[in-house]
């Protein structure tokens, strides 16, 4: 586990140790003062001689409502205190008695109105002495007359109003319990996803390590990790096969990223987590209340059942708030301390999102009936600050569920990204003003919300900051990306080549960038790129140290269609904006420790697998992977797009007989061209005559970019996809492929019309891994129905007792 993983772990188990320990533990009824406590309120709402300032009957805390009953009688008037000591020496334990006069003390200091001396009063107020005093009860002597001699309050009213009240405060105890403890659910969710981390670092670690010993060495690595499994390995192996990598309804339904009627089914692990979130949730939301029809605080019992309800649903609402945050940000740090992805933590978002509006919808209606059916509320509390700020708060919330529906953010992604960033901080700002006088406690929930929101907004603008502005102080001027967008309309495909400002850290497979255009009327939009390519800066008047960074994508509406449209206006399809980037995100697949890799990719999909590819043929340039047959297995309706890869991205890898492409063209209408097909032959043969070290550092400057695929010298790689071809070859089975792929001295590489058969091509791999005792890595990006075909296959291999195969998904979904 690297250093990065180390540091997030640590400030991941920070934070879920600062939210454990900010519970507010004075929110919770206290034994020892609560009878002198009860005794107080009742006693104080009655003038004695001389007269002292009565209550205003304020509602509220135990806390608020002592304070506001409190006046100068209590703390200086002889028949008031007599009458306040008698009733806790009568019913008061010895260890609440003894806690009465510091208590006492505490009240009267709050009240600004310093304590008498009782020391007289304590000693001759005794048991005797208070039961020869008259009896008040509030439910008979209601009277506003003055109190002219000390009195005792009426046991049976005092034993009624003390259950009352601590029923009462006991139940705002136990909301705020079952609060913490729906966070303490996702807590630990996230602990053990740190320790799942944790144990597939170290795997990763001791397999990276065998292949610095030697390729022999790390051959028996490879065959001892299939054949003698420990106990623990198989553990593992039964753990990801029945939980982590099935699709959540498999074997039933393999269906994950396809929809099923409006929604997908999450895989199965994630499922799982989902599924027990909203038991949890929805358990704490109908046990644990304590309700009943004496009680003085409540003019019924329906109205202290909707107090009581609206109470829980606002609270677990307001507990679900940091977690809603935290899932929903980019800049994550249990992103980088979990092996979750980034669309498991969506999954997560929207679950979180959808319970905490439901929460409050349902808080909302019990206190509207509250108010309008059993008091006269609910007019005079339009004008009040937490009245309309929770309703901002909700309707804020339920425009935030309308505008991320997947309609709106396929059609109008600008509406999402505007609606989510408006309406998420009006959220959080009427969530805070609803509790910040009246319910304090609640606070505790609320302050995480702005520190997650705040280290994400900030991390971004120090990654933008970054990785697109550089001051050049020898030369005093501000560096910033230089852009060169072309549009391909064979292919139907955007490239996009940033020069970044600076070195950009640990560009890679796996990563993925948000791009801006800054200097537009909609510069604060942003969208993110999977990174294709990658390499030194080859522009002339480029600085050492800088980057090229390649993305691809298909035009679709909203920005690549605008970025679409410029480009077809331009000379050459071809135009120069300015843009910056933000990055990068993501995680690295560790395919270099396994002997066969399939890349299985479709249509734009090819630009998650093409950094591998050329990761691929770096590490086997220094013997720095176990990798010795990758396949790439790529289905596209362009076959213009073929062309354009292997003609450019794709040539170092097409000259390695360890490359395996396996290509698919699903537009029966396209043909090869005869006379480009003998052109790239000739150059293919100029290509040959070169020495090694000659090819090596061809090979090497076109890394980069397809930009440069005509520029003299470079290879180009055949095409075939005639009838004749096409009719010989069946790429559902490996073996087929293979007879062409194999046959380096052509490099051809054979295009088929037809759909792969992904799920065959997989078994068949399988078995001949058996056979050999090697290992399986599979990478998928590409639609839906692809990669849920590519999962299903990992897991039917897996579920056959093959330990050598892993799954890795390369998509992002929001």
């Amino acid at each position: 586990m690297n250093i990065t993983n180390f540091i997030a772990a640590l400030l991941g188990l920070w934070l879920v140790s600062l939210r454990v320990a900010w519970a507010d533990q004075t929110d919770r009824p206290v034994v020892s003062t609560y009878c002198f406590h009860v005794i107080y309120m009742e006693v104080g709402v009655y003038t004695f001689e001389p007269p002292s300032k009565a209550s205003d009957g304020s509602s509220g805390t135990k806390e608020k409502r002592a304070k506001a009953k409190i006046g100068k009688g209590a703390c200086n008037q002889e028949i008031e205190a007599v009458s306040l000591y008698a009733a806790a020496v009568s019913y008061c334990s010895p260890s609440q008695l003894a806690a009465t006069v510091p208590y006492w003390q505490s009240l009267c200091k709050a009240a600004g109105t310093p304590l008498m001396d009782v020391t007289d009063i304590v000693a001759r107020t005794t048991k005797e002495y208070a039961a020869t005093l008259p009896r008040l009860n509030p439910n008979v002597n209601k009277t506003s007359k003055t109190i002219t001699e000390p009195v005792l309050l009426d046991e049976s009213y005092y034993r009624l109003v003390e259950r009352s009240d601590y029923t009462n405060d006991w139940m705002q105890y136990k909301h705020l319990l079952y609060g913490w403890g729906i966070f303490g659910f996702w807590a630990g969710i996230l602990v053990l996803g740190m320790l799942q981390k944790a144990y597939a670092s170290l795997w990763v670690l001791r397999r990276s390590r065998t292949l610095v010993k030697g390729r022999g060495d790390a051959e028996q690595a490879g065959v001892t990790s299939t054949t003698k499994a420990g106990a623990v390995h198989l553990l593992w192996h039964r753990l990801r096969t029945w939980l982590v990598i099935p699709a959540g309804l498999a074997p039933l339904s393999h269906r994950h990223q396809q929809y099923i009627l409006w929604a997908t089914i999450p895989r199965r692990l994630d499922l799982l987590i989902v599924v027990a979130y909203w038991i949890i949730l929805i358990v704490l939301c109908f046990v644990g209340y304590e309700s009943f029809p004496e009680n003085t605080r409540f003019n019924s019992t329906g109205y202290e059942n909707f107090y009581l309800a609206a109470s829980r649903a606002g609270i677990l609402a307001y507990a679900s708030l940091p977690m809603l945050y935290l899932f929903g940000g980019r800049n994550n740090i249990f992103l980088w301390a979990t092996n979750f992805s980034f669309r498991s933590f969506v999954i997560f978002h929207r679950n979180i999102a959808v319970a905490v509006t439901l929460l409050l919808i349902s808080h909302a209606i019990c206190y509207t009936v509250q108010y309008k059916v059993y008091t006269d509320k609910y007019i005079a509390a339009h004008v009040q600050n937490y009245f309309y700020m929770g309703v901002i708060a909700l309707v804020s919330l339920c425009l935030l569920c309308v505008s991320s529906h997947r309609w709106v953010r396929q059609k109008y992604y600008e509406v999402f990204l505007v609606t989510h960033v408006v309406l998420g901080i009006l959220v959080a700002y009427g969530a805070v003003r609803h509790v910040q006088k009246t319910m304090k406690n609640y606070m505790g929930h609320l302050w995480p919300v702005a520190g997650v929101w705040l280290f994400d907004r900030t991390v971004r603008i120090a990654r933008i900051l970054y990785c697109n502005i550089r001051v050049a102080r020898s030369k005093r001027v501000v560096k910033t990306p230089s852009s060169i967008v072309r549009y391909i309309p064979d292919a139907n495909l955007i490239e996009i080549t940033v020069t970044a400002a600076t070195q950009i850290p640990r560009a890679g497979p796996g990563q993925h960038y948000y791009l801006y255009q800054p200097f537009t009327l909609r510069g604060w939009e942003n969208h993110p790129f999977s990174l294709a390519a990658f390499g030194p800066a080859t522009a002339a008047g480029a600085d050492s140290g800088e980057q090229q960074l390649v993305f691809f994508a298909r035009p679709h509406d909203g920005w690549t269609r605008r970025l679409q449209k410029q480009c077809q206006a331009a000379p050459e399809h071809v135009i120069q904006p300015q843009l910056f980037i933000e990055g990068p995100y993501g995680h690295r697949s560790p395919v270099h420790l396994f002997d066969t890799v399939v890349l299985v990719a479709g249509g734009s999909g090819i630009t998650s697998a093409l950094p591998y590819v050329l990761e691929h043929v770096r590490r086997a340039g220094v013997g720095r992977t176990k990798t010795t047959k990758l396949q790439l297995v790529w289905s596209t309706r362009q076959r213009a797009m073929i062309d354009y890869m292997t003609e450019g991205v794709l040539q170092p890898a097409l000259v390695r007989s360890d490359f395996e492409p396996v290509f698919n063209c699903t537009d029966s209408t396209a043909v090869g061209n005869n006379e480009k097909k003998s052109s790239r032959q000739q150059r293919n043969s100029a290509f040959d005559e070169k020495s090694p070290v000659e090819q090596e550092t061809q090979l090497r400057s076109d890394l980069v970019t397809a930009s440069d695929s005509d520029s003299a010298g470079a290879t180009h790689a055949v095409c075939e996809a005639g009838d004749k071809a096409i009719a010989q070859a069946d790429v559902s089975t490996p073996s087929s492929a293979s007879s062409v792929i194999n046959e380096r001295g052509s490099r051809g590489v054979l295009v088929s019309h037809a759909r792969p058969d992904v799920c065959a091509h997989i078994a068949a791999l399988v078995e001949q891994a058996k056979q050999t005792s090697s290992t399986i890595a599979v990478l998928v990006c590409g639609p839906s129905k692809m990669a849920d075909d590519t999962r299903r296959a990992v897991f039917e291999a897996m579920r056959g007792g093959f330990l050598g195969i892993e799954y890795f998904e390369e998509t992002f979904g929001w």
